[in-house]
């Protein structure tokens, strides 16, 4: 409502939300930060996504989604990680799909990101950061 009033619409949404968590899942079980994973990674792009889309669609906007080469090609020790990301490439394809066939004029692209070799990458595959994002 806000961008709408305010702004007059939206014309793009760029979604990049991540938390990164590098585990060996058989001694190192964290439900509590898997689910903190699940509603960074995932839960908050279909929510703004699904709260963006009536202006979207109002305006011909596109949506991005920065995404990871995990979601498609998981590696040891991403499980949380990868399957949010995976979760990500199946529902922006489906809602691509459902938006192709109801002639919606609404873009939708998808970005897998491969890893960089930063610092920051570095140093989350040696700890578990404390929900900073990356």
């Amino acid at each position: 409502e806000f961008s709408e009033e305010k702004l007059g619409g939206i014309d793009h949404l760029i979604l990049d939300h991540v938390i990164r968590y590098y585990t060996a899942w058989k001694s190192d079980k964290d439900l509590e930060y898997a689910t903190k994973l699940v509603e960074v990674n995932l839960l908050s792009d279909i929510c703004l996504t699904t709260y963006a889309l009536p202006a979207l669609e109002s305006s011909h906007g596109t949506v991005v989604v920065f995404s990871s080469g995990m979601g498609l090609f998981p590696t040891p020790m991403t499980h949380v990680y990868a399957a949010t990301k995976h979760g990500l490439h199946g529902f922006f394809t489906a809602l691509r799909q459902d938006l192709m066939m109801e002639g919606s004029n609404v873009a939708i692209s998808l970005v897998p990101l491969s890893l960089f070799g930063t610092p920051n990458i570095k140093a989350s595959a040696m700890d578990k950061p404390e929900y900073r994002a990356c």
